[in-house]
This record gives C-alpha cells, sequence and structure tokens, in this order.
C-alpha cells in the first residue's frame, strides 16, 4: 500500500475551492492552490507532496493536469523532485519564518474583500473573475519611469510624497537635484520629467528629446500662507532671495495674499542696499536658500521662510492627462482621461 504524503491533509481542504464554473481552467485553479498553500505555510518547506496519481484523484483532474502543473511550479523553484522519494516543496520557499506574518495578513485582507463583496452581492467565483481581470489589465498596463526634477534635496523629498499618491502605483517614482543632473543622467531613462516651469528648457536639453519634460506648477505652501495672511495690516515687508527672477516672482505671489501689507522692497542676497532695506522692515521673507538673511535680524524682527508646494489642482487637471496620453501611446490604445487618479 502507498504510504499518504504527509501534505494531503493541508491540501485537501483547500481544493474544496476548486470551481468547475469557474472561467478559469482547472490547471491554473490548482496552481493557484498549491501557491495559496506554500505561500502562508500550510505546504511548509521540505513537505512532501502528494503523487501526481494522488493529487489528481483528490482534485477529480486528469493526470497530466497535475503533471503539467508540478512541472511549472518545479521551473519557477517552488518545488523539487528527489527522485523515487517524491515531490517536495523547496527549501526556503513559502512565507517561511520571515514572511509568515506578512502573508496571514494578506490573507486577512482577503478575507475583509470576501466579506465586502458579500455584502454587495458578489459571490467568490465572480470576485475571482474580477480580480483575475484587474491582474490581467495591471500586468498589460505599461510602467513608465517618471522622474522629478527640484532645486534642492529638502523640496525633492517633499514633493515626492505629495504626488506619489496621484501617481498609478506601478509607475517607478524618483527625484533628483537640479545640479546632480548637470552632473550625472539618472540610472533610468525616465519616459516623463517634472519639472519647474522655470527650468523645464535646461531639464529637457539634459535628458534629451526621448524624455517627455512637463513642467510643474507651484503655489506657496500652507504654512507659508498662513503666516503671511497672519501679517498686521500696514507691516512693513522686505522680500529677499538668491536670484532676481525668484524674487520677484515671490513678489508676485506674495501679492495676492499680502494685500495688507507694504512691501519695501524685493532684493537678492547679494544686493548692496539689503542691508539697509533689512534695517527698516518689520517682517522678512526669504526664500528656502536664503535662509542666511535669519543671522543678522533683530529680536523684533519677523522672518518667514517663503516655501513652495506643488499645485495639485494643476496636476491633476493637466499633468496626469499627459502622462496617460503617453502610456496610451505605448499600448496603442486611447486614454481615458481619469486613468492614474
Amino acid at each position: 500500500m502507498t504510504q499518504e504524503s504527509p501534505s494531503r491533509g493541508q491540501i485537501a481542504p483547500l481544493l474544496a475551492a476548486l470551481d468547475r464554473g469557474l472561467d478559469m481552467p482547472p490547471a491554473q485553479q490548482l496552481r493557484g492552490i498549491l501557491d495559496y498553500g506554500i505561500l502562508t505555510g500550510a505546504l511548509r518547506p521540505g513537505e512532501r507532496l502528494p503523487t501526481v496519481r494522488e493529487l489528481a484523484a483528490m482534485a477529480g483532474l486528469a493526470p497530466m493536469t497535475v503533471v503539467a502543473t508540478y512541472g511549472r511550479m518545479k521551473q519557477d523553484g517552488l518545488i523539487e523532485t528527489r527522485g523515487k522519494a517524491g515531490t517536495f516543496v523547496a527549501e526556503g520557499r513559502a512565507g517561511g519564518r520571515a514572511g509568515a506574518e506578512t502573508l496571514r495578513g494578506l490573507a486577512e485582507e482577503i478575507d475583509r474583500l470576501l466579506l465586502r463583496a458579500g455584502e454587495l452581492g458578489i459571490g467568490g467565483s465572480q470576485l475571482a473573475g474580477m480580480v483575475g481581470l484587474r491582474a490581467r489589465l495591471k500586468e498589460a498596463r505599461p510602467r513608465l519611469e517618471i522622474l522629478l526634477v527640484g532645486m534642492f534635496d529638502t523640496a525633492v523629498g517633499d514633493y515626492l510624497r505629495l504626488i506619489r499618491p496621484l501617481l498609478d502605483p506601478g509607475d517607478g517614482f524618483s527625484g533628483m537635484v537640479l545640479s546632480d543632473l548637470r552632473a550625472r543622467p539618472p540610472a533610468r531613462r525616465p519616459d516623463i520629467a517634472l519639472s519647474p516651469m522655470t527650468r523645464r528648457a535646461e531639464v529637457q536639453a539634459l535628458l534629451g528629446d526621448e524624455t517627455e519634460v512637463l513642467a510643474m506648477s507651484f503655489l506657496p505652501a500652507t504654512e507659508t500662507r498662513v503666516r503671511l495672511a497672519a501679517l498686521e495690516p500696514g507691516a512693513r515687508v522686505v522680500m529677499v532671495s538668491t536670484q532676481p527672477q525668484l524674487v520677484l516672482q515671490m513678489r508676485a505671489e506674495a501679492l495676492r495674499f499680502l494685500p495688507h501689507v507694504e512691501i519695501l522692497q524685493s532684493l537678492t542676497l547679494d544686493d548692496p542696499q539689503l542691508s539697509a532695506a533689512l534695517a527698516e522692515a518689520q517682517v522678512v521673507i526669504h526664500a528656502s536658500r536664503a535662509d542666511s538673511v535669519r543671522d543678522g535680524l533683530r529680536p523684533d524682527q519677523t522672518a518667514i521662510e517663503y516655501r513652495y508646494t506643488p499645485d495639485l489642482g494643476v496636476l491633476r487637471k493637466d499633468i496626469l492627462p499627459r502622462i496617460e496620453a503617453l502610456r496610451a501611446r505605448r499600448t496603442g490604445g486611447t486614454a481615458t482621461g481619469d486613468e492614474g487618479c
């Protein structure tokens, strides 16, 4: 009499999930069942699996179906054969010790999804078909490499955290400081780059025509707007930045939030009139890279860092559709306008 495999007791309950009415080949379902057992640790590394005939009888499948499934799993390194000893779960596979908690958490998420689907009147077979279709669509969806170019490290990190949730989770998204981009190309050539409007032409020249460079719009950060709005009416203000065009841009933007104050002057750090202007100011508004201006201020003077944040409204309206248009061109399809949001 043939000795039963220790794993028969673990596999038998899982085989109850085989559904002949499901729009999924039985062989594919069997592979999913075995993968699930291995990944969750129900089938442990080194454990002997049923023979082809045993598993075929248990599942009600043709032996050749089991042979093909075992063959593909062996190629993927999930199982191994040991001559006449039989077929075993490969050592070091599965959720194993390191991944068991993570995989149990995934199983709990699947249970919650099943519960939610049931509340909506969606059966398990229908849900499995929906998940399978969604997975196939995701696999067919081209992955894009997106690079964000900023002026300094802190800002780039902040912008990455703000924008990442709006992008397709399957896309690559990284950041570089413009000075680093000038020194060396990125590790991967981006399909799309996001750049400040004033630097778009330079970034395009550095990355070449194969990358589509899109200009980002910026707003004063929420904290900056709040502090500007709280200034006393009639406060005497001096604005300081590192470059003439930047300080003019700051002044034009700040006037939208400062109709009640007096902007005495807008100067750069190296302007010879800066010291005299600061002596007259009650409030000094400075760019992030001009924070050295704080060093000589009096205790009765207020300093406000003028920080920026990406205009997410413009990003949703203008930039995300262009990203999806590029993705559609890669697949020969048509962008719907709401993907990736």
